[in-house]
């Protein structure tokens, strides 16, 4: 498969956390607490600023959710009242640690990792909110849980393991249980940080440090690297209609669009 590779927008820190919500692309830049939307591929503006450091964006019922490192919680944000509040602050009286990505399942619960503490030892976790707002630990020991996805079916929840070079695939039991021990879903060449799935089931993950994106098939084999103009991309997400994805890169502060040629 050949491919389109350009830079569309440059300007960031670190840019981080894109989302294509109704048609827009929305994306964070982690060292400066802002959440931007993008107008024409061209204009950025801010929509809001957390005052910490966003990471990872997610989106729900005309409200945008933000993992923020920084605050250690994850934040919501109200399209119709223009209100930021905090959604998740903490779990059992403690906060929590460096929410980083997110997704939501079609029930409305909300998993997220937590990666704090874990590059050098096997301490992060995946927390799972239901839709009634209740918090839950989904797993925990691993060495920083990165990206995270679904499949299409929702029967397995994806994180991108990024010390150990891996994505781990967690069966489910039902919605935020899983159904027994994670299994080693695909070893990596490079330290996978976010993720996005296409319409065939294959997952597309951003590999920070080696300058490109891996495509991993359904069987969890690697069949595709596309090279980009930069060797920190960060995440990655797809416009499923027209089929081109959105990549960020922090070493130059850029967001790359990468189109399939028929």
């Amino acid at each position: 498969m050949r491919y389109i590779v350009q830079e569309i927008i440059r300007g960031f820190l670190f840019p981080e956390g894109p989302l294509i919500y109704e048609g827009r692309l929305y994306l964070v830049d982690a060292y400066k607490g802002s959440v931007y939307y993008v107008v024409g591929e061209k204009e950025v503006v801010e929509l809001i600023n957390t005052g910490g450091n966003p990471t990872g964006l997610a989106a729900n019922n005309g409200e945008l959710y933000i993992a923020d490192s920084g605050l250690d919680s994850v934040l919501k944000y109200s399209f119709k009242e223009k209100k930021l509040d905090g959604f998740v602050t903490q779990y059992e009286g403690k906060s929590l640690e460096a929410p980083n990505d997110l997704v939501f399942d079609s029930n409305g619960g909300l998993y997220f990792t937590a990666p704090l503490g874990s590059e050098n030892e096997s301490v992060g976790k995946v927390y799972y909110v239901d839709s009634v707002g209740k918090v839950s630990l989904f797993a925990e020991g691993m060495r920083y849980p990165n990206g995270v996805l679904l499949d299409l079916e929702q029967n397995n929840l994806f994180v991108a393991e990024t010390r150990f070079q891996r994505i781990l695939r967690f069966p489910l039991a039902s919605p935020g249980n899983a159904a027994g021990s994670p299994c080693v879903f695909a070893d990596l060449q490079g330290k996978p940080d976010g993720m996005c799935l296409d319409k065939d089931g294959n997952i597309y993950a951003a590999l920070y440090g080696s300058g490109c994106v891996v495509r991993v098939n359904p069987r969890g084999r690697v069949e595709e690297i596309v090279e980009i103009p930069g060797y920190q991309p960060t995440n990655i997400t797809i416009n499923m209609e027209e089929g081109f994805f959105y990549v960020t890169e922090a070493e130059k502060g850029q967001v790359i669009k990468i189109e399939e040629l028929p």
